[in-house]
This record gives C-alpha cells, sequence and structure tokens, in this order.
C-alpha cells in the first residue's frame, strides 16, 4: 500500500506550480528555483523563476540565465534579446566574447531559416 503525501501548507506550495508569476523571499530562492527548473527541462518555469529573482535583485547573471532557457527552449530570438541586455548589464563581463560568438550563431541560425521553420513564442 502506497501513503499519500500529507497536505502541505498553503504557505510552502511550490511557486512554479500555478503557472503564474512566482513569488520568492529572495533572489537566492528564485535562483535555486529557476536552476531546478532549468535542470529538469522545465524552461519556461525556469525563466519565470530567473525572471522574479531578477526583479528582487537586478543581478546581470539572471539575464544569462534566462537567455540560456529561452535557446535551450528554442525561442532564439529572445536569447538573443537576453544576452544582449546581459551585456548591457555587464559590459565587462569576462564572458562577452563566448557570448558575442553565441549571439552571432544564433543570428546566422536564424537567418538561415524559413518562415515556415520559426515557431511563435509561447506564453
Amino acid at each position: 500500500m502506497v501513503t499519500p503525501p500529507a497536505p502541505r501548507h498553503p504557505e510552502m506550495e511550490d511557486p512554479l506550480a500555478t503557472g503564474q508569476k512566482p513569488v520568492f523571499a529572495s533572489a537566492e530562492e528564485g535562483y535555486r528555483a529557476g536552476q531546478r527548473a532549468y535542470d529538469l527541462g522545465s524552461y519556461d518555469d525556469a525563466i519565470r523563476a530567473f525572471s522574479a529573482a531578477f526583479e528582487l535583485m537586478s543581478h546581470p547573471a539572471f539575464l544569462y540565465n534566462i537567455a540560456q532557457a529561452h535557446r535551450q527552449r528554442g525561442d532564439l530570438r529572445r536569447a538573443i534579446f537576453f544576452y544582449r541586455a546581459y551585456l548591457r548589464l555587464d559590459p565587462e563581463s569576462k564572458q562577452r566574447e563566448a557570448i558575442l560568438e553565441r549571439v552571432q550563431e544564433l543570428e546566422d541560425e536564424l537567418s538561415g531559416r524559413s518562415i515556415d521553420d520559426i515557431e511563435p513564442p509561447v506564453g
């Protein structure tokens, strides 16, 4: 016999479970939730968590993480947007050249697609 899990207290609900904009007590909490979602391939949840964390603390790393999640889900235009936003916020980034190369690769990939190949953004 399998015992069902104990009911969770409403204040302990997973902030990503509703699909709505999550609310976190700290940017660190948002980062951890975003990283968990990213590691599980739940890129939309990761984007929501990293975005909420960025609103609490505008650290450029959140923008980079958002870009990565968009890239992984195939939304190259949004990925490019957030990579560029990251570089605007951190123009002296040690990763600057690598990110500029990634942006160029994504732009090249987009320019090689036909309009029928490009899926509209979700959400």
